[in-house]
């Protein structure tokens, strides 16, 4: 079967960028399912997944703005470590996790530590990330009833259309 929208998919695939960092620290391949055409990929993945076989392996290629996108140096601000819940497992390069007032889960890319405060990056840590997406398609079926509508719940909590 190929894949078409309503089909339930699974693939492998792993993440490089293009200075040959493995996304997320993963030495392996990772694997995630998904209602094609009901759940948001990349659209330059959705593109290339169409019209696939199981077996069939596609190599995507994401500039920064169709990955994770560009850097925005807005979203780099100066905080006070007295604002922060534990400010001495804070290091310079790692990822310091939060809960926002709301209660959301946010976090920051530690940059710089000095003087009373962190220098704090919230883009996404592979913002302005250039990558190359290799993808196996393991699988492909018609998605059920249920799989369609649980995608398309998860679509519209996710504020997508």
């Amino acid at each position: 079967m190929k894949i078409r929208p309503d089909s339930h998919v699974i693939i492998d695939y792993t993440l490089v960028s293009s200075t040959g960092e493995i996304s997320m620290h993963e030495d392996r391949g990772r694997a995630v399912a998904f209602v094609f055409g009901r759940t948001p990929l990349f659209p330059a993945l959705d593109r290339a997944l169409l019209g696939l076989s199981e077996g069939e392996t596609v190599e995507v290629h994401l500039p920064p703005e169709q990955a994770f996108g560009i850097h925005d140096p807005t979203l780099v601000e100066r905080i006070s470590l007295e604002d922060l819940q534990d400010p001495d497992s804070l290091r310079v390069g790692g990822y310091y996790e939060f809960r926002d007032p709301s209660g959301r889960p946010c976090g920051f890319t530690v940059r710089e530590i000095a003087d009373g405060y962190v220098l704090a990056d919230f883009n996404h840590p592979n913002a302005g990330k250039a990558f190359t997406l290799t993808v196996t398609v393991s699988q492909v079926r018609p998605a059920t009833s249920s799989e369609i509508l649980t995608a398309l719940n998860l679509t519209h909590s996710q504020g997508g259309g």
